[in-house]
């Protein structure tokens, strides 16, 4: 018993350290191929990423062109240059408004006109417009000779945007695109700067604009301002593209405020198709926000990254398959740790078995041959004595035959020896050893053959299959000499296929739970063998496989009563 548990507990030990070895593996295994999935997703995402951006600047690359090119006088004029003006817009798309907010250099805030509409631009205070001047550049717009070195890079601006454009919208391009804040934005300035040379210059000769455009005021007003160059900008929730207007003693705020809803909404369509739940917001961190927008502060939103689940991998295709050997190797080592204390167990049994079964002969033999040698025993015992201690060796010859048989199966040796013999021959031979073992018990074997078998011909291993015959009617004889009728039928019969020789007894029968064992060899336990009958539980299985190598089979047959058991041969 302790040896069995000091067994156990190695091999528990030993399949625990493995188990956890392959589980941190695994979960190595898991977390790597699960940041490797992640980085693939993000690649992917990114480079979707910059098709939208793309998108979304080109889409919005003409209208802000257009709002920072306007002139003085779609504001203000030098008349009413000191007085605030918001003026409502329902012709151009995307706007709402045109506002003119001016103050004094003296720090005195001009005087609102009548056209003020907007409540949120008309009633600013004096902190709000500094505010909003100093988020403005104090660059003023590049002079003429400037637009003119702009305007020889022309045909290549208009290049790399087309390009860019042609790589926004088509995806099997995307990775030559990169979300990058910086070239996208030099591309809008270079084309608003293209746009204002456009508009301040003939549309004839080399070199120049292909698309006509409105010409438009100069960049400095008949009364000496100066314009500055416009920016996009939040003041609360309303977005303006605004600028600076000067002169020595003046100063205004100029601008367009643009309907952020229906730019926001629109936005979201043209990359509906890429990202359908994707959006846009205002930003004023330019520095630490993530997917912005070149032409104005804002930033495309988009859901967070669902895991897409667990997939088949190369790596955990190869942890599954260590988890298949891993379990594979346990289930073996218990199999074979059972398999061995089984085999412990039986070999016990059988030593147990074998020590009970020779005993007894043994101490007859002893017992007997002191009397008879003392002449301890009268003239009519003597043959009582005789006839008991050459039953005994019978029965030890019997015991030793089943062992010896047993033993050159388990070493693979080949036991049969096949001969072409008639039926008659075959029972004639195997006829007399069997109703002499059957006497023993006081049983009578009764033989009965089809009429028809008799003159016919089987090919078998006499020996085999006497030793197999022998071992039922042993079995029956043990087993059934305690019922009223004393009766062994051996049956022969010959079927389309087989010969079927069937041994049937009278006896109390074979319980469910011992049909379960009725074939493994050395079933019975010392305890069994020493309150049952004489035998170590060897005879049946010795018999199964002793058929199964004349190319037949022995089973066990249901009946209401008694035991029947049957050999099947082949023909």
């Amino acid at each position: 018993m302790k040896r069995r548990v000091w067994v156990w507990g190695i091999l528990a030990g030993l399949i625990s350290c493995m188990l956890v070895v392959m589980l941190w593996i695994t979960m190595i295994a898991i977390r790597t191929d699960r940041n490797a999935r992640v980085m693939e997703l993000n690649s992917d995402r990114d480079r979707t990423i910059s098709i939208a951006l793309w998108r979304a600047d080109s889409f919005l690359a003409p209208i802000v062109n257009k709002c920072a090119a306007m002139p003085m006088s779609a504001f203000a004029t030098d008349t009413n240059f000191l007085l605030r003006r918001v003026i409502p817009v329902s012709d151009e798309a995307f706007v709402r408004s045109r506002f003119h907010l001016p103050k004094a250099r003296d720090g005195l805030v001009s005087k609102d006109s009548r056209e003020t509409t907007s409540p949120i631009l008309a009633g600013i205070s004096d902190a709000d417009w500094s505010q909003l001047h100093q988020q403005l550049p104090k660059e003023n717009q590049p002079s003429l000779d400037e637009l003119f070195a702009l305007n020889r890079r022309e045909n290549e601006i208009n290049g790399n945007l087309r390009q860019n454009s042609y790589y926004a919208g088509n995806s099997k391009t995307a990775s030559k695109s990169e979300n990058d804040l910086q070239p996208r934005n030099v591309a809008l300035q270079y084309a608003q700067a293209n746009t204002n040379l456009a508009q301040q210059l003939p549309m004839t000769g080399p070199g120049f604009a292909h698309d006509p455009l409105p010409l438009l005021a100069s960049q400095e007003f008949s009364g000496g301002f100066v314009i500055g160059i416009s920016k996009p900008i939040w003041y609360q929730d309303s977005l303006l593209i605004a600028r600076t207007v000067q002169s020595s003693d003046q100063i205004a705020i100029q601008g367009v405020e643009l309907d952020w809803p229906t730019v926001r909404s629109e936005l979201a369509n043209q990359v509906q198709d890429l990202f359908p739940e994707a959006d846009f917001q205002p930003t004023t961190n330019t520095e630490s926000e993530q997917h912005l927008l070149a032409a104005l502060p804002a930033r495309l939103v988009l859901p967070s990254l669902a895991d897409s689940g667990f997939r088949w991998s190369p790596l955990m295709i190869a942890v599954a398959g260590g988890w298949a050997v891993l379990l594979s190797m346990s289930g073996g080592l218990v199999a074979i740790c059972l398999s061995s204390l089984r085999f412990a167990d039986k070999r016990s049994s059988f030593v147990n078995s074998v020590t009970h079964e020779l005993r007894t002969p043994l101490t007859t033999f002893k017992m007997y041959s002191e009397l008879l040698a003392r002449n301890m025993v009268d003239d009519a015992s003597k043959q009582t004595y005789l006839q008991t201690l050459c039953s005994e060796s019978n029965r030890l010859c019997h015991l030793i035959d089943n062992v010896l048989t047993y033993a050159r199966l388990e070493s693979g040796s080949e036991c049969s020896r096949k001969e072409l013999l008639s039926i008659e021959q075959v029972m004639s031979r195997v006829t007399p050893r069997l109703t002499e073992r059957a006497a023993l018990d006081s049983m009578l074997l009764e033989v009965r053959m089809d009429e028809n078998a008799v003159n016919e011909s089987i090919t078998v291993d006499p020996s085999s299959l006497e030793q197999i015959l022998f071992n039922l009617v042993d079995n029956s004889s043990k087993y059934a000499c305690q019922s009223g009728d004393k009766v062994i039928q051996l049956t022969l019969a010959r079927n389309q296929n087989d010969w079927s020789f069937r041994v049937i007894d009278s006896g109390p029968g074979i319980s469910r739970i011992q049909r379960a064992m009725l074939f493994r060899p050395f079933s019975k336990s010392s305890e069994e063998a020493a309150n049952s009958k004489p035998g170590v539980g060897l005879g049946l299985s010795l018999s199964a496989r002793l058929a199964k190598q004349l190319g037949g089979q022995l089973k066990h047959l249901q009946t209401s009563s008694g035991c029947t058991m049957e050999l099947t041969l082949p023909v």
